[in-house]
């Protein structure tokens, strides 16, 4: 961002300094941006911003374009190495209009505003969720196919709990993946695992299978009332079909994941009974994406060497 500010591009940072380990490198570096001309702005006093997203502007033949990214990580060179998180770049059209709504909103202190697609706590996520909840019950009731995932980090907001449960109770398959703190046991449709391995999970996928329409949302929000409505948050639905497969293939590891700690009806954890030679969630990852990256054809690949030959 000093770089494209020092060669004459607009650049604009909302920084937030209450992070949690990490204030002192976030003033240093503010007062690196600013003295680069950066228009860096900073969050607000009641809710504390944790989205994580980059909106990109540009003019290709005098026609506005945009390439987005959004992520459930920071933008932190050190948990970078040391935590699994999703990521998704996107020129979709609809999303990135949503984005420069969102981006315009929050630099205007609005966070209250009409989005087609993206999900904003304090504003919608909260709402959407219980509302995608409460659909995928009904439409079980007619097609007994209902099938909820979460992956999170901790699960403790009381009307999704109540939500999740009531889902669990009609009989939709409720399969949650929670690193940390659960407020829910294990029952009936409702299953439960936590996976401690090489990296910190700390990816936020929310999945939703509304009658084989399959709707995927990638988010920087644990289900903490926290989250859910005392901070500035993103959930963004994955829309392009081949990065949607991608993100399913990953839950589908994590939930078959051979070491993985399963909870049972007490609100016990136990490691699933497997050959300890069997790779784990996390191996199966890093293996799958050295093949992807390796492959010149990949979509990401070939994006990689146009924002490459853009730079130069």
């Amino acid at each position: 961002m000093i770089e494209a500010a020092n060669h004459g591009k607009e650049v604009t940072v909302f920084l937030e300094l209450n992070a949690r380990f990490d204030e002192e490198n976030n003033i240093n570096w503010s007062n690196k941006l600013e003295e680069s001309l950066v228009n860096v702005m900073y969050g607000y006093e009641d809710f504390k911003i944790h989205a994580k997203a980059m909106l990109i502007t540009m003019k290709i033949k005098g026609t506005p374009r945009y390439i987005f990214h959004v992520a459930t990580g920071n933008y932190n060179e050190q948990t970078a190495r040391q935590y699994t998180d999703a990521n998704l770049f996107s020129s979709n059209e609809a999303l990135a209009k949503d984005m420069v709504k969102f981006f315009q909103g929050i630099s205007l202190s609005a966070l209250q505003f009409e989005s087609e697609h993206l999900l904003i706590a304090p504003d919608s996520l909260k709402s959407t969720f219980l509302k995608l909840i409460r659909d995928e019950v009904e439409f079980h009731s007619i097609y007994q196919n209902g099938q909820i995932i979460m992956k999170m980090n901790a699960l403790s907001d009381k009307e999704i709990i109540q939500a999740l449960y009531h889902a669990a109770e009609q009989g939709v398959k409720v399969q949650l993946i929670v690193r940390g703190i659960c407020c829910v046991k294990a029952r009936e449709n409702l299953e439960i695992i936590s996976i401690l391995g090489r990296f910190l999970e700390h990816a936020r996928l929310y999945y939703f299978h509304r009658r084989g329409e399959q709707q995927l949302y990638l988010a920087s929000a644990d289900m903490m009332t926290r989250n859910t409505q005392n901070r500035v948050e993103l959930a963004t639905p994955v829309l392009d079909h081949s990065c949607k497969r991608e993100l399913l293939n990953y839950l589908e590891m994590q939930l078959n994941d051979p070491h993985a700690y399963h909870m049972d009806e007490h609100g016990n954890y136990h490691r699933q009974a497997s050959d300890s030679d069997a790779a784990d969630a996390q191996q199966q990852m890093l293996e799958r994406t050295s093949l992807i990256i390796s492959n010149k054809e990949n979509p990401l690949r070939k994006a990689l060497n146009w924002f490459q030959r853009k730079a130069k």
